[in-house]
């Protein structure tokens, strides 16, 4: 997978919670995620780090690229409260 920055940079101040795959499209420069990409904040939760960082066979070039990517993002931890919430959200949706 070639993995190259995307500057992430503060467009429309709004905060959105992303997943590994939104994350991995940013990092690849996918134009149809590039309104994400120009959020003021990009979060994401411990399990996206987790598995992007992960990922098998990830080079080391790769891992820089990605760490440096997550120096832009909040990254929240799950607890009790933030597992039903998903819990709850997943099984409203298909």
């Amino acid at each position: 997978m070639d993995w190259s920055l995307k500057k992430m940079h503060v467009m429309n101040g709004i905060e959105y919670l992303i997943d590994t795959n939104i994350l991995i499209y940013i990092l690849q420069g996918n134009s149809q995620v590039k309104y994400f990409a120009e959020s003021e904040i990009l979060t994401i939760s411990c399990i996206t780090e987790m598995e992007i960082l992960g990922k098998y066979q990830i080079s080391e070039s790769e891992k820089q690229i990605v760490g440096k990517a997550l120096e832009h993002c909040d990254i929240i931890d799950i607890d009790s409260k933030i597992k039903r919430l998903a819990i709850n959200i997943n099984s409203k949706t298909k």
